[in-house]
């Protein structure tokens, strides 16, 4: 709130304030952070936009909360997914959340505002269990199909760029905003590895194999000059770097081009999700796939471990001490 010539405070309303919280954070988090933000505080804003940040009261918090449980339609601020029926998911919900204690400290640090408390605190926030994660298991029998579509794409740029897409995404477990932001200058590919800057701004370093380095180095050959490794190849704006939503629709454009059924489309954060399921199916350890992924919290990595009794008996077999003796066994019997 500022004041007036008189002394009387300003009012500064909350759709102000989302504007202005969004605009200082586009400062420094990557664009896919800020698109996500963005269809939050669209939402907050659209119930009490007109009102006084100043006037928000915990009654107001809780009713919101209460709100979002109700809410019967889906992606309604979404850029790329059409609005459907359907109830918002717990996750979702938390992501509502954590969005709006966030914006109470933005405020909180500016006088101006006139905020005494993050309110936010003080509304629970949804219980999320392991049966609450929706994750997508991408089948190998689908990838393989999206990959011999891709190959079918003209011109040679566009089919170019979409396999090194396809074998870049679920090789290094990259996040959309870290394959949007990476540049050329971020890639070795001797060493077969990049750094990427992610969630909140973090940087971190993905790795990739061999084949991946290929396809990086075909599409390089025929790629617009450009600093960004994965960029637009329209003339309105070529050589930009894609944007979340671009790399959203290239994704999804290949899914409906090799005739996916719409709950097996499959969306860039999906081959990230491939990545840590076979991963963990290979048997690799959770802090080693922790650090992969980039996950701050071990919690959030064991969302992808589905592993069954015969899978678990499998990797012990692998792995067991006396695996030695059995070696050493069928060799004498030899």
């Amino acid at each position: 709130m500022t004041k007036h010539a008189g002394g009387r405070p300003k009012m500064i309303t909350v759709g102000d304030a989302a504007a202005n919280f969004l605009r200082s954070k586009s400062l420094k988090a990557t664009p896919h952070y800020i698109e996500t933000i963005s269809g939050f505080m669209r939402m907050f804003a659209d119930k009490y936009g007109e009102r006084s940040v100043s006037t928000l009261t915990l009654d107001d918090m809780e009713e919101y909360a209460a709100y979002l449980q109700t809410v019967e339609l889906k992606f309604t601020n979404h850029p790329n997914r059409p609005t459907v029926k359907g109830t918002l998911s717990k996750s979702t919900i938390d992501s509502h959340h954590r969005t709006l204690r966030a914006f109470f400290n933005w405020m909180l640090e500016r006088p101006e505002y006139h905020v005494k408390s993050n309110l936010m605190l003080k509304v629970p926030r949804p219980r999320i269990f392991e049966s609450d994660m929706r994750i997508k298991r991408v089948e190998w029998q689908t990838y393989m199909l999206l990959i011999e579509t891709a190959k079918m794409l003209a011109p040679a740029a566009m089919q170019a760029r979409a396999l090194a897409l396809l074998y870049m995404l679920p090789d290094t477990g990259c996040r959309a905003e870290g394959v949007c932001g990476l540049r050329w200058s971020d890639v070795d590919l001797a060493l077969r590895r990049a750094y990427v800057v992610e969630k909140f701004g973090k940087g971190r370093f993905v790795f990739f194999l061999p084949i991946t380095r290929r396809r990086l180095e075909a599409w390089r050959q025929l790629a617009p000059k450009s600093e960004f490794v994965f960029c637009s190849l329209r003339e309105s704006d070529k050589g930009q770097p894609l944007t979340p939503s671009g790399l959203y629709q290239i994704i999804i454009g290949i899914s409906e081009r090799a005739k996916l059924p719409r709950e097996k489309q499959v969306a860039p954060h999906d081959l990230r999700h491939m990545f840590a399921t076979y991963a963990d199916e290979s048997g690799i350890s959770l802090p080693y796939l922790q650090a992969l992924m980039g996950h701050e919290r071990s919690e959030t990595t064991a969302r992808y471990i589905h592993r069954s009794g015969l899978m678990l008996q499998s990797i012990h077999d692998d792995h067991s001490p006396l695996r030695r003796l059995m070696s050493e066994s069928n060799t004498e019997r030899r």
